[in-house]
């Protein structure tokens, strides 16, 4: 009876110190492998998709339903961002040119979504530079300066801004990709995919490297009032861009650009239940691939090349009458199955 109660102390004493040495142990494996919990749950949602790849080559390191139809919310913005850098680099418009915020623009922003920022009538202002809305436009993803835009552009060119910006998307290869609208309110018909919005900040990032910081800026100031961004991936030490988006029709969407140890991975998550989660999981997605790939980037040691193997080289049918060719794949045994004598039904093979 001693025995026992001895023997039952001492498991019992082993069982508190292993309850007091887990939570250490664990701590210490969570420092060395970060989490991946948020992007595990948002890729198991029936309307999310998740896609990272390499910006430097296009190659694709991790994909979920990247060629999926989705509804792109604001993620459509930054189409309308490079139909204005072009016209800024051939003297159409420039950043100093001003235009008014009509009564017409509020009251349709204000049946949007989003509408309820009403920023700019909050802050009274009435008229803002084309450099001042682009940056509401993509920090805070706002519609009125989207929208602003696109009616000073029109009436610059004489031209229709969805036009021009879905010329863009043609150009750049995003086939998957219609637009209806600048701003990213729903459309019945406006789509894209994954993969075309990683087409689209590659050729971003690629083709108006002058603009691009406009995408990392995370507070700034104007006319004495303080902004920040709405995009929460910049809360990672890597990233540096790009944007946001979100419709209850679409759920929330995360495009995001981050350069770890020396490359720049474009990664997306589209589909998460809130903009905090979509973040946090392109973070968790950004650095998933990049420990997961950094071994085959280019720059670091290659591969080491396994040299083919040697073929080997069957004898040709039909096999020698003795039946004693070890090679040939109707052999069986000491038997020989050539293909004129084998029967289906019995499986047996007869002696040569």
């Amino acid at each position: 009876m001693g025995e026992t109660r001895r023997d039952f102390l001492r498991q019992l004493g082993a069982g508190v110190i292993a309850a007091g040495v887990a939570p250490v142990l664990f701590a210490k494996s969570a420092q060395a492998a970060p989490s991946t919990r948020t992007l595990n749950a948002v890729e198991r949602g029936r309307i999310s998709s998740t896609l990272a790849i390499e910006a430097e080559t296009g190659r694709v390191l991790r994909a979920r339903d990247s060629d999926a139809s989705r509804i792109p919310a604001s993620l459509v913005k930054p189409f309308g961002d490079m139909v204005i850098y072009d016209a800024l680099r051939d003297g159409t418009l420039s950043l100093e040119d001003e235009t008014t915020v009509t009564r017409s623009i509020t009251r349709i922003v204000d049946r949007q979504e989003n509408g309820s920022h009403r920023f700019l009538r909050h802050h009274g202002f009435n008229t803002l530079t084309v450099d001042e809305l682009l940056t509401l436009k993509i920090m805070q993803s706002m519609n009125e300066p989207a929208l602003m835009l696109a009616a000073l552009y029109e009436e610059r060119t004489g031209k229709s801004f969805v036009e021009a910006m879905q010329a863009k998307a043609d150009e750049i290869g995003c086939t998957g990709t219609v637009l209806k609208n600048p701003t990213g309110y729903y459309h019945a018909h406006q789509r894209t995919t994954p993969m075309d919005m990683c087409l689209m900040a590659q050729h971003l990032i690629k083709e108006y490297t002058e603009q691009y910081d406009r995408y990392g800026m995370t507070e700034t100031e104007m006319r004495g009032r303080e902004l920040r961004s709405f995009n929460r991936f910049l809360n990672m030490d890597e990233a540096d861009g790009i944007k946001t988006g979100r419709l209850r029709s679409s759920g929330a969407h995360n495009l995001g650009s981050a350069v770890i140890d020396g490359k720049r991975v474009i990664s997306l998550v589209m589909g998460a239940p809130n903009s905090s989660q979509a973040a946090m999981a392109n973070r968790q997605l950004a650095g998933l691939v990049a420990e997961r790939h950094s071994v085959e980037w280019p720059g670091l040691e290659p591969p080491i090349e396994i040299e083919p193997e040697e073929q080997l080289i069957l004898p040709t049918y039909p096999p020698p009458i003795d039946g004693t060719d070890p090679f040939h794949p109707y052999r069986t045994s000491d038997m020989h199955c050539p293909p004129h004598d084998f029967n289906p039904h019995d499986f047996r093979c007869q002696f040569p």
